[in-house]
């Protein structure tokens, strides 16, 4: 996965004439990041995926952080591994919504966050952790307002 952030809307090319006013955005002292993981009848792989997760951002995430697990209508055993996971892991928490998609949950869970970034993650860790912090960095140094990354992105 690449990560990229940029000032810049994404665009035709065209003539950039770069503006010597402040930044609209403000860096962000000592912040909390919410990592929204949706899931769907996830029993397989959920208990080890969070466990990874909260593993690698208590070794690299200097910053405080929480893992939410949005349950989004599993029919599984889903549910039960991800409260039992919030039970044992203090950065965890689980949010159940009765109706499907992913869309859905990340509204629900980002709306009523209380953290000063937020994010989200699949279940499967297809993305690369260690792309996870070089994303938000300029987020909490308040050089952009918004950071994408994805496994797809190509960049030459």
């Amino acid at each position: 996965m690449r990560a990229i952030t940029t000032p810049q809307p994404l665009a035709r090319s065209r003539l950039i004439t770069y503006d010597s006013s402040p930044s609209p955005f403000r860096a962000i002292v000592n912040p909390f990041v919410d990592i929204v993981v949706p899931v769907l009848n996830e029993e397989k792989i959920l208990q080890s995926s969070i466990e990874t997760l909260d593993e690698y951002m208590m070794e690299n995430l200097p910053y405080r952080y929480q893992i939410t697990i949005a349950d989004n209508g599993s029919q599984d055993n889903t549910l039960k591994i991800a409260k039992s996971l919030a039970q044992n892991h203090q950065s965890v928490r689980v949010v159940r919504l009765a109706e499907r998609g992913r869309g859905r949950a990340l509204k629900q869970v980002w709306q009523s966050s209380q953290a000063d970034i937020l994010t989200y993650m699949d279940v499967d860790l297809s993305t690369s952790l260690d792309d996870f912090l070089p994303m938000i960095q300029p987020l909490v140094a308040g050089e952009v307002g918004v950071g994408i990354g994805s496994r797809l992105m190509m960049w030459v």
